[in-house]
């Protein structure tokens, strides 16, 4: 089984952007994504959280700021920016799915939570394999994850690496 898993796309108005992260966000990494799960798709396509701002735009605002995922056949788990959305995990061949948040909010606690587990995470932003496997962002790091048969790959949009 080939599972695709990608985190923290933070699909957003401009305005949401301005307020979020300072400036507009460059989609370019998810235009490449979308095209490359359209001509390879996988078993099973994964959104671990942070699809879409629906905290701060109406929830169905990505349909009209990036209708080119309506092709793709998405299952979404629900992160911090859009709690509503989704299941809070799912477990597929021995790897759990999930968005990872922890107590504290910092990118070490996130690691300390999964230390030694198969989990597939986002929500920090910052990519690491193997196990956890951290997404990263989609959109700010042009990272996700290849999980086939149970074993996680870190894949990058931007030069096709691992």
């Amino acid at each position: 089984m080939r599972v695709v898993a990608f985190s923290d796309t933070h699909i957003a108005t401009p305005d949401t952007q301005q307020w979020l992260f300072g400036g507009p966000v460059d989609y370019s990494h998810c235009y490449r994504f979308i095209e490359m799960m359209m001509s390879n798709p996988p078993d099973t396509l994964i959104c671990v959280g942070d699809f879409c701002e629906e905290s701060w735009d109406t929830p169905d605002m990505w349909q009209v700021l990036l209708p080119e995922f309506m092709g793709l056949d998405v299952l979404r788990l629900r992160g911090n920016h859009d709690p509503n959305s989704g299941t809070q995990s799912v477990e597929i061949d021995g790897v759990r799915y999930e968005h990872g948040r922890a107590r504290p909010d910092t990118i070490e606690a996130v690691r300390r939570k999964y230390a030694d587990q198969r989990v597939v995470h986002g929500h920090t932003h910052g990519p690491q394999q193997p196990w956890p496997l951290d997404l990263g962002s989609l959109v700010f790091t042009g990272t996700y994850g290849e999980i086939l048969d149970g074993v996680a790959c870190l894949r990058s949009v931007i030069n096709g690496s691992s």
